[in-house]
């Protein structure tokens, strides 16, 4: 086993705890600006009893992912 390769194809310790710490840091930042009135819902909502504002005109959808 040698020192920098990770055990069984797992991730380093510190490679998770960076990521981890990097996923709360992102929480909490989104949590901060949601508070402060920055980071809010788009004022474009769908009418109360679900429809569309509009006629959809697409007969067909190509997804990419």
């Amino acid at each position: 086993m040698t020192k920098n390769r990770p055990l069984c194809g797992r991730v380093q310790r510190r490679q998770f705890l960076s990521d981890i710490g990097m996923g709360f840091t992102g929480l909490a930042l989104a949590s901060m600006l949601n508070n402060d009135g920055r980071a809010t819902a788009s004022e474009r909502r769908a009418s109360p009893n679900g429809d569309p504002h509009f006629k959809p005109k697409a007969k067909s959808v190509i997804w990419y992912f």
